[in-house]
């Protein structure tokens, strides 16, 4: 299973990387049990490496983005 993933929201233009064994990323699936509203298309990508996951949340030039900060605190600059 991949170490990140990255969580992506077109409609809102929000997106934010996970550890794969984060609550809210589950590889992929999700918050487990999670009612999501009808708020248009959600997608999960996997990568290898952190880096590589920044690089495509930064290619996809939204305006909410950043990492996770429950499983990716220690990472955090600020």
């Amino acid at each position: 299973m991949q170490p990140f993933w990255l969580f992506k929201a077109p409609p809102h233009k929000r997106a934010r990387i996970h550890r794969g064994d984060c609550s809210h990323c589950n590889y992929g699936t999700g918050q487990k049990n999670q009612h999501k509203k009808d708020n248009g298309p959600t997608e999960w990508a996997p990568f290898d490496t952190l880096a590589a996951a920044e690089k495509a949340m930064s290619d996809l030039q939204y305006k909410d983005t950043r990492l996770c900060r429950i499983c990716l605190s220690g990472e955090l600059s600020n």
